[in-house]
């Protein structure tokens, strides 16, 4: 690093407060000019915002200030406000603005076509249904704020860090994406400042306009600073009623044409404040002064030292944090290499000795920058003709990047399936460093935690499918318990003791047929792997038991095949999907009396069954939907069922590996479906946990 030092004339006592004082005179004189322009601007931008207008646009906006809020008279106001009235007036348009509780109920308006146009929110995915979204204004942005002159200079130096972000706000999800940094809750934006000011934390991750204006609130902006680039960027904007395509092209058509970065700067200025200055303060000034000549004395005192040193501590030296960096970093796998500005390396740490004992072999037979990265990236990645001659091309576009100070950062698989976040930076004006940090542990747990969230969301699946069989399949025999008990209620009343006993012995048939379901339920729910577990079983007469549970009522005949070939499921989802079946048939015919006909036969891996039954048919279009949660043929007034046993079917078949549909034939009557795998096939068992046939290719 060179250093060159220059003496000023000097012009004699007193010359330098006269300076200031002609300074602060003319930034007096400038700002009276400006106050003079806005009094002759500003009463023709109001008339012309007051003058009446050709359309009127109705605009939602809910209290985010400073971005819009309602001020003490009334009025919408902020930057978002500004922003579209500037717009408006560019327009020829008025807005009437309507104030909402949060930015859900402005959408809620917007669908409703209460509004026509919304302020200015983030321009999500989630938001496309709402309405469509004009070109973006800039974008909202997450910054990680820390001291100046601090050890945290880059985004990446937050590792490890300690860092404060607001409870419940999106910052603390930005922060915890940072590896093993440590986050320090907060309760409040403004509550992190002393923590940060102290040392107690090294950075906050805050939105970077609503800091930075709590920054200049305070004059702290001078003393913090936000790390450039932005950690995360959302594109916003505002978002028209899909009703008025033509306002949203008129409105896209002034942004891009009338709405200048100047325009939006001076917004942004006027509401979130300008960056401090202390230079008008003729004491710091002073103060200035005084820290530049010791600044200089100490700065001679370290060129001096430097000089005996070799060209590993001259690039050390020129860049103190790197030295603090390497020595912070030589506890763990990270490896960090200098390279002069030939490219050849002049000094690598011991966590390069430790993570990438091959790569130091390669330095030390004396491979360039450019030679080391090629190795790298051809170690990771397959080969395949030409690959050397473009993984080269690579390695000398990343080499260029950093010796032009844009610095490169990646994440690199291995052969050998560990995983480096890799990036290179220059390092004053004469070395480049490349620093390679070992991430596979990170990479690792993020996989498992992918995993355990993809189990635990299958969990909680299989969960609601059992409180969905628990409440669909008990309520049948309760409800028929109950009728029963009236019914020999009133038998006893009239003195009919013999058909009051009858009824009475239904009960006490329907009783044991609920015993019976309550045991599959509890096996299903406690024993969950052998539940699942496909067995090998004749249908008939678990389709017979079934038929004993449910009781059809006297006027339905079912006719039942002689045999049945045998198949492999798990018996007791295949007693619930004939149970909802049969039920189905029954519950939704439109006569006191029917026939239901089963019929089974093997269609090569699966055995077909069909349950036909001569009720009212499905309607056109609706034999696919009748097995979608919620879906009702019936009115709601009907006592149809709650419309989840079929799709609860639909999924315990999909479950082991077969299919089911339905189908209307002919002007009356319903034909339902089943495929289910026959006896002694070999099974699998999926990633999301279901066993299925070999041959099934259905992905999980």
């Amino acid at each position: 690093m060179k250093l060159s030092l220059c003496r000023q004339e000097q012009k004699g006592p007193g010359s330098g407060r006269d300076r200031v004082g002609h300074g602060v005179r003319a930034i007096r004189v400038l700002v009276l000019g400006l106050v003079v322009l806005a009094a002759a601007i500003v009463p023709g931008a109001l008339k012309a915002q007051t003058a009446s207008s050709d359309e009127s646009v109705v605009m939602g906006y809910n209290p985010f200030p400073p971005y819009s809020f309602t001020n003490e008279n009334g009025q919408a106001d902020g930057f978002s406000i500004d922003i579209a009235r500037e717009l408006a007036r560019e327009l020829g348009i008025t807005i009437t603005f309507r104030e909402y509780a949060n930015p859900g109920a402005v959408l809620e308006a917007l669908r409703a076509e209460e509004v026509e146009l919304t302020t200015i929110y983030a321009l999500t995915e989630a938001r496309r249904d709402a309405g469509l979204f004009t070109k973006p204004i800039g974008a909202f942005t997450t910054s990680a704020f820390v001291l100046k002159g601090g050890p945290v200079l880059e985004a990446k130096d937050l590792a490890s860090r300690r860092i404060a972000a607001t409870r419940g706000s999106y910052g603390l999800t930005v922060a915890g994406q940072t590896p093993f940094a440590e986050i320090v809750l907060q309760d409040s934006l403004t509550a992190s400042l002393l923590p940060l000011l102290s040392g107690q934390v090294d950075a906050v991750v805050a939105p970077t306009n609503g800091f930075l204006r709590i920054l200049r609130n305070h004059g702290l902006d001078t003393l913090v600073m936000p790390l450039e680039p932005s950690l995360a960027a959302q594109a916003r904007g505002f978002i028209v009623s899909p009703a008025r395509p033509a306002l949203l092209s008129a409105l896209d058509g002034a942004i891009a044409d009338r709405l200048t970065d100047r325009q939006v700067a001076a917004l942004q200025a006027r509401w979130f404040g300008e960056p401090s200055s202390l230079l008008g303060d003729t004491r710091v000034l002073g103060m200035l002064a005084i820290a530049v000549v010791s600044l200089v004395l100490v700065i001679g005192a370290l060129l001096s030292l430097v000089r005996v040193r070799g060209s590993a501590r001259r690039a050390f030296a020129s860049h103190e944090r790197n030295r603090l960096l390497v020595d912070a970093l030589d506890g763990i796998d990270m490896s960090i290499v200098i390279f002069d500005t030939a490219l050849r390396p002049v000094y690598w740490n011991d966590g390069t000795i430790r993570s990438c004992p091959d790569l130091v072999k390669a330095l030390k037979a004396g491979q360039t920058m450019t030679e080391t990265i090629a190795t790298t990236l051809i170690g990771s990645e397959p080969s395949e003709a030409g690959a050397t001659r473009n993984v080269r091309a690579r390695a000398e576009a990343m080499v260029r990047d950093a010796l032009s100070g844009t610095e490169t950062t990646r994440h690199l698989k291995l052969a050998d399936g560990r995983v480096f976040e890799l990036s290179e930076f220059p390092i004053g004006g004469d070395y480049v460093a490349a620093v390679r940090k070992d991430i596979t542990r990170v990479e690792t747990q993020a996989q498992k935690i992918r995993e355990q969230s993809e189990a635990l969301e299958q969990v909680n699946d299989r969960l609601r499918s059992f409180s969905i069989v628990a409440a669909h399949d008990l309520k049948s025999p309760l409800l028929q318990q109950d009728l029963l008990l009236q019914m020999a209620q009133e038998d006893m009343s009239a003195g009919k003791h013999t058909d009051a006993l009858a009824n009475m012995a239904l009960v006490q048939r329907s009783n044991a047929a609920l015993k019976r379901l309550m045991n599959d339920l509890i096996s299903y729910s406690l024993e969950k792997d052998d539940a699942d577990r496909p067995v090998r079983f004749d249908p008939l007469p678990r389709i017979q038991g079934v038929l004993d549970q449910i009781s059809p009522p006297k006027g339905f005949e079912i006719a039942l095949p002689k045999t049945m070939p045998q198949v492999t499921a798990a018996p007791e989802a295949f007693d619930i999907v004939m149970r909802n079946l049969l039920s189905n048939c029954i519950k939704h015919h439109d006569k006191p009396h029917g026939r239901i006909e089963l019929h089974a036969k093997q269609d090569g891996t699966m055995v077909q069954i069909e349950i036909v039954d001569d009720g009212p048919g499905i309607p056109d279009g609706f034999e696919r939907r009748i097995f979608s949660a919620f879906e009702r043929l019936g009115p709601k007034s009907e006592e149809s069922g709650t419309g989840l046993g079929l799709a609860l079917v639909n999924k315990l078949v999909e479950r082991w590996g077969g299919t089911v549909s339905a189908s209307s034939p002919g002007p009356r009557g319903t034909v339902f479906h089943v495929a289910v795998p026959v006896a002694d096939q070999g099974f699998r068992r999926r990633a999301d946990g279901d066993i299925v046939p070999l041959n099934h290719s259905r992905s999980a």
